[in-house]
C-alpha cells in the first residue's frame, strides 16, 4: 500500500513539472500583442501636394529607430518599393508604411499624383515678329506671337547681346530673344533666340516716296532740269541716263539731244540710313524741233499753261460744307481737229474726257497734297505728252 501511494505522488510530481515546462516555454515563443512597443517617431512624405507623375516622392520618418519601408498605390502594396524614395508612374494616392522590430508599423497619410500636364518647349519658328524693320532714333517695341495654333504667356522681349528689354536707336542689326511664362501648352522658356532680327536703318523706298518736278516731253536744246525731293534730309545726287540711247551713259548734264531718258537718284547713306544707288524715278522724252505750227502751238501754249498752274494751281476744299473750288485745263482750239486726245488724273486715264478740249479739277475730289493732271495727244503718228502738277489745300 505504501509503494502504491509512493508511485501516485511521483507520478504527480512529474506531471506538475511538465505542465510548468509548458507554460515556460509557450511564454518565451508567443509574446503577448500588448507587448510591442509604438514607434516614437511620424511619418510623412514630401512633398505634400500639387505632385504630378514623374516627379520623386520622398518618405520621412522623424524617430530614433532604424525602420523599413513599404510604399501603397491606391491601397495597395507595391511589390519591391521597399525605400525612403519612389517614382509614382501613374495617377492616384500614394502612402508609406514604416516598420521596426518589436514596433508596431506606422501608415503616413496618403498624397495624390496627378498625371503631369502636357507640355512641349517653344522653338524659334514658333513665334514671328513684326516692325522688325525700323528708322534710327525712332525704334519701336518689335511685336512677337506665337503661330496660329498654339498658345503662350506673358512674353517679355530682348534685343541685342546685351539682351536689354529697352529697344536700341542706333543703326545695325540686333537679335531678337524672348521670355516666356510658362501657360497652356507651354513650358515657361528664357533667352530664346528668335530667327528674325531688328533691322535699324533698313528702309526700303519706291516712288511714291519721292516727289518729281519735270515735264515728260521736251523739244530738242530746251530741257529743263528735273527736280527730286523728298520728306528726309539727306542731299539727292540726280542723274540722266539714256533709256534706247547707249551713247548717253549716266550723266549729271541735262540731255539736250532727242531720245528716251531716265532720271536716277543716289542718295548716300548717312549715320543710319542705307544708301541708294541707281533708283529710277522719273521718265521722259526729247523730240526733235518740227516744222509744223500746230507742234508750235501745242507746245508753246501748253507750256504757257503748265506755268499758270505751277505759279497758281491751288484749290481749295471747306472742311465740313462739301463746297470747294475748281481749275480747269483748256487746250488750244487749233487741236480741235484732231480726235485723240486723253486726259489723265494723277496717273489715270479718265475715259469720260476723251477728246475733250478741257478738264475740271474740283477740289472735293481729291485729298489734301500734290497732284499731276497730264494730257496725251497723237498728231500725225506722234505722241505729245504733258503733265503739270496742282495742290489742294484746306481752308
Amino acid at each position: 500500500m505504501k509503494d502504491v501511494k509512493k508511485i501516485n505522488k511521483i507520478a504527480g510530481i512529474a506531471i506538475f513539472i511538465f505542465l510548468l515546462g509548458f507554460i515556460f516555454i509557450s511564454c518565451i515563443t508567443e509574446p503577448e500583442p500588448d507587448k510591442l512597443e509604438t514607434l516614437t517617431g511620424d511619418v510623412s512624405i514630401i512633398p505634400g501636394a500639387g505632385l504630378f507623375t514623374g516627379q520623386t516622392l520622398t518618405a520621412t520618418y522623424s524617430g530614433p529607430e532604424t525602420v523599413f519601408y513599404q510604399w501603397l498605390f491606391n491601397g495597395t502594396v507595391i511589390n519591391g518599393a521597399n525605400t525612403n524614395m519612389y517614382t509614382p508612374a501613374e495617377a492616384g494616392n500614394y502612402a508609406v508604411i514604416v516598420a521596426a522590430s518589436g514596433f508596431f508599423s506606422k501608415t503616413s497619410s496618403a498624397v495624390f499624383v496627378d498625371n503631369a500636364p502636357l507640355t512641349f518647349t517653344p522653338v524659334a519658328g514658333d513665334f514671328i515678329v513684326t516692325n522688325a524693320n525700323q528708322t534710327a532714333g525712332s525704334v519701336t517695341a518689335v511685336g512677337v506671337n506665337a503661330i496660329l495654333g498654339k498658345t503662350t504667356g506673358t512674353i517679355t522681349i530682348l534685343y541685342g547681346d546685351s539682351k536689354s528689354n529697352v529697344p536700341p536707336q542706333t543703326a545695325g542689326t540686333y537679335p531678337i530673344y524672348i521670355n516666356v511664362t510658362a501657360a497652356g501648352d507651354y513650358e515657361a522658356i528664357t533667352e530664346l533666340l528668335l530667327n528674325t532680327s531688328l533691322n535699324v536703318g533698313f528702309m526700303t523706298f519706291g516712288i511714291g516716296d519721292f516727289n518729281v518736278f519735270g515735264e515728260e516731253f521736251h523739244f530738242e536744246n530746251e530741257v529743263e532740269p528735273v527736280l527730286v525731293t523728298w520728306s528726309r534730309s539727306e542731299p539727292i545726287t540726280i542723274s540722266y541716263r539714256g533709256i534706247n540711247n547707249t551713247t548717253y551713259n549716266k550723266n549729271i548734264v541735262v540731255p539736250q539731244d532727242a531720245g528716251e531718258y531716265e532720271v536716277i537718284i543716289d542718295i548716300a547713306a548717312t549715320g543710319f540710313f542705307q544708301a541708294i544707288s541707281n533708283f529710277s524715278v522719273f521718265t521722259f522724252t526729247v523730240v526733235e524741233q518740227g516744222d509744223s505750227d500746230v507742234t508750235f502751238i501745242i507746245w508753246s501754249q501748253i507750256t504757257d499753261l503748265a506755268q499758270d498752274i505751277i505759279t497758281d494751281a491751288a484749290i481749295y476744299k471747306i472742311p465740313g460744307t462739301g463746297n470747294s473750288s475748281a481749275w480747269t485745263f483748256t487746250l488750244p482750239g487749233e487741236l480741235a481737229e484732231y480726235d485723240n486726245i486723253q486726259w489723265y488724273i494723277n496717273g489715270a486715264l479718265d475715259n469720260s474726257a476723251n477728246n475733250s478740249l478741257t478738264y475740271t479739277v474740283n477740289a472735293a475730289d481729291h485729298g489734301v497734297g500734290t497732284r499731276t493732271i497730264a494730257v496725251r495727244i497723237v498728231i500725225d503718228g506722234n505722241i505729245y505728252n504733258k503733265t503739270v502738277y496742282f495742290d489742294v489745300f484746306m481752308y
